[in-house]
């Protein structure tokens, strides 16, 4: 009764003054306990989302295997690499859209020169372009400030090849991008009894195999972040 009231408590907040909930929305919303569909024991996700404009970038109509409680850990970690990539992305777009120009999206030729690159080196190279006059609405000068803004970097870039989130283009992003980012994350993970327990439940418990059962829970759920 308690957690009944707090959701509705919660739900009401949320949708009469949604500014103070914008910097957590979007993690908040990858919860399964919010997003799930029965009326009884859950906030009214889609109408909060709609609020606050995030449902055509973050809420998807229905999340899958959340069954046990390693899928919804699963759900929300994936859930968190594609806001990242997704960000990174956005910051890449607004560079073409406020100015009414076409969005230009590097291909993997194009990254390589700054890939590794350490931020002296990319300063470096602003001051050189400006002494050699070059245009500064070219691939390169785009890609060097990509690399110095914030949530970007050179270790992004590889977010910009890839193609628009859909269900059919889920396996690039988990192959680009998504299953480094899991992978990088699992030491941490390992750290967290709630992560480490559940991953030892479904696994040998050795490291391997905990590595692969977490990316084989993982995969299958990028497609449930697609806008639909």
């Amino acid at each position: 009764m308690r957690a009944l009231k707090l959701t509705e408590t919660f739900s009401k907040l949320a949708l009469e003054n949604p500014a103070p909930f914008k910097a957590k929305a979007r993690q908040s919303l990858f919860m399964p306990s919010v997003r799930a569909k029965n009326p009884k024991f859950t906030a009214d996700a889609k109408a909060i989302a709609d609020a606050i404009d995030l449902s055509a970038a973050t809420v998807g109509n229905r999340l899958k295997d959340n069954r046990r409680r390693l899928g919804a850990l699963c759900v929300r970690l994936v859930g968190e690499c594609v806001h990242e990539i997704a960000r990174a992305r956005t910051l890449w777009a607004d560079e073409f859209i406020p100015y009414g120009r076409s969005v230009v999206w590097p291909t993997t030729e194009d990254i390589e020169p700054f890939l590794g690159k350490s931020r002296d080196g990319l300063i470096a190279g602003i001051k050189a372009s400006h002494q050699n006059d070059e245009d500064s609405e070219t691939m390169e000068s785009h890609l060097r400030f990509f690399c110095l803004l914030a949530d970007c970097g050179v270790e992004r870039l590889h977010f910009l090849t890839l193609p628009e989130l859909t269900a059919e283009t889920a396996p690039k992003w988990w192959k680009g991008a998504i299953e480094k980012m899991v992978e990088a994350r699992f030491p941490i993970l390992l750290g967290q009894p709630s992560w480490e327990n559940e991953l030892k439940a479904v696994s040998r418990g050795t490291k391997a195999d905990m590595r692969k059962e977490l990316k084989d829970y993982c995969v299958g759920k990028v497609k449930q972040f697609a806008p639909h």
